[in-house]
């Protein structure tokens, strides 16, 4: 089972939405074939519905978000939410304030 549905209504898209924003535009009946996994999700397809809903291609295949606690699902959807200039600093703010860790990584911890 794959994750396409799941990001497309997240993202506020209908089937034929996210049909016409993948390019080339596909039709709305080979989306819901593929979100119901009526059709083999090959790496083209991921590829190109990843970049029309812009996100990861690995957001739109399960493997490892079930192990993820609901808190940990709704931090990293949070933050994949977040423009792309904008990550950066809210993870730093993060690190720092919430965690006592200092780098722009996290990679050192005042113990």
């Amino acid at each position: 089972m794959n994750r396409i549905r799941l990001m497309r209504v997240r993202r506020g898209l209908t089937l034929q939405q996210l049909s016409a924003r993948v390019d080339p535009p596909a039709s709305y009946q080979q989306i819901a074939r593929l979100e119901r996994d009526e059709r083999r999700l090959t790496w083209d397809w991921l590829m190109k519905i990843a970049r029309a809903l812009d996100c990861a291609p690995m957001d739109l295949i399960e493997d490892g978000w079930e192990r993820l606690s609901p808190a940990e699902q709704k931090l990293v959807a949070a933050f994949r939410d977040l423009p792309e200039g904008r990550r950066s600093s809210a993870l730093s703010a993060l690190i720092q304030s919430d965690f006592g860790v200092t780098g722009s990584l996290g990679c050192e911890t005042n113990a």
